[in-house]
């Protein structure tokens, strides 16, 4: 018996290269699917499928974060994925879900008592009949009581509302009572359908 040293010739790095990614994706005012991306490598081609159908292909995609829009999306539950080619060889992202909501006309300003949910979208609360209300429709929009721990309740106002620059305001009526330190109530607004500012937070500690 012999030993003996193998050797072999390789013709490309070897270092892994990382998959393309999806940050973040939500709707424009405009009603448009934005989608946040990046890569760190360079592909020949990256397409992005949104429901197992390619919906974007770019090529000679150099490394970058990228916003992109995307009109004509049908709103809904939506899964997106990311696919980076070098020749026929595919690098997957991570498949990020995300809601696209379906956007109304924008309005100079946007008030109701919730009597029904065709102009907001609604995630883990419910309309509730306001008890001994003279206007039998006038709503309220409840948590389930006491609220779940680590649950998100959202409402999204599907109107985009144009704001003045002279005297921008919003005035709405709710009872928070949410733990201080530990949870709190946010409102925000956004340009793009990706970035939130946050124009107020509080909790139950908050002093009006």
């Amino acid at each position: 018996h012999g030993r003996g040293i193998w050797s072999a010739k390789v013709g490309a790095s070897q270092h892994a290269i990382p998959a393309p990614g999806l940050l973040k994706a939500g709707s424009t005012p405009q009603g448009e699917l934005a989608v946040r991306l990046t890569t760190e490598h360079p592909f020949d081609s990256v397409t992005l499928l949104i429901d197992n159908i390619t919906a974007k292909r770019w090529t000679n995609f150099s490394p970058q974060t990228a916003d992109v829009t995307l009109p004509g999306i049908s709103p809904g539950e939506k899964t997106l994925k990311l696919i980076g080619y070098i020749g026929t060889v595919p690098y997957q992202s991570l498949v990020l879900r995300a809601t696209h909501h379906r956007i109304l006309a924008p309005k100079q300003s946007f008030s109701g008592y919730f009597t029904s949910d065709e102009l907001v979208t609604i995630r883990g609360m419910t309309l509730q009949s306001l008890e001994n209300s003279p206007q039998p429709l006038y709503k309220t929009l409840q948590t389930n009581h006491d609220y779940s721990v680590d649950q998100v309740y959202e409402l999204f106002i599907r109107s985009p509302i144009v704001v003045s620059k002279d005297m921008p305001r919003m005035i709405y009526r709710d009872i928070a009572l949410v733990e201080p330190g530990a949870d709190s109530v946010v409102v925000e607004a956004t340009l793009n359908g990706l970035d939130w500012i946050v124009l107020r937070k509080y909790d139950a500690g908050l002093t009006p």
